[in-house]
């Protein structure tokens, strides 16, 4: 048990030390791509959706396509899922509305990693966006600009009804198997 506590606490400690490097990155190579979140044209927005890997490089371009038809959206790029970054999460969730989480991973019988994450630090949070998990590109398949599109446009909605109906939804599936 001590050596899980030893563990954890290591993990927790590595928060400051990627913070630290990050910071060093920038000194020496000019360039800054957030530290564990990465965000794009999240000022003023009232939706943002957040993913990791590829699919947060895509879908800054469907955000631009979106923010000059008039959308108030931005993308957040989980740049670490362990340490988990409970408080840049919590800091970021308070300037929007809500937060559409994609993951690529599902932890089966119930939504994808990432989101359920992003649920479980915003849950003590006085003030909470809505939070719907999205589960697209497994086992490789393509992601399109229309998927991304449809997520933005579903937040969008949802903050109209003021709630989500779905908590999780799967995209482009081929069959309802």
């Amino acid at each position: 048990m001590e050596y899980k506590y030893l563990q954890n606490e290591s993990m927790l400690k590595a928060v400051e030390n990627i913070k630290e490097v990050c910071k060093t990155f920038k000194e020496q190579f000019g360039r800054f791509h957030g530290e564990l979140l990465e965000e794009y044209r999240c000022h003023n927005a009232d939706v943002v959706i957040m993913s990791m890997g590829s699919f947060a490089a895509q879908v800054k371009d469907v955000v631009d396509e979106m923010r000059d038809e008039g959308y108030q959206v931005g993308a957040v790029k989980l740049r670490t899922l362990r340490p988990f970054p409970i408080n840049d999460i919590r800091r970021m969730a308070k300037q929007v509305k809500a937060i559409a989480v994609v993951d690529r991973g599902l932890s089966f019988g119930h939504c994808g990693q990432a989101f359920m994450e992003v649920k479980s630090a915003l849950y003590h949070s006085s003030n909470k966006p809505l939070v719907k998990g999205y589960l697209l590109g497994l086992g490789g398949r393509d992601i399109k600009k229309t998927d991304q599109r449809h997520i933005i446009e579903q937040s969008f909605r949802d903050l109209e009804k003021g709630f989500v109906e779905k908590e999780s939804e799967w995209v482009n599936l081929k069959s309802q198997v």
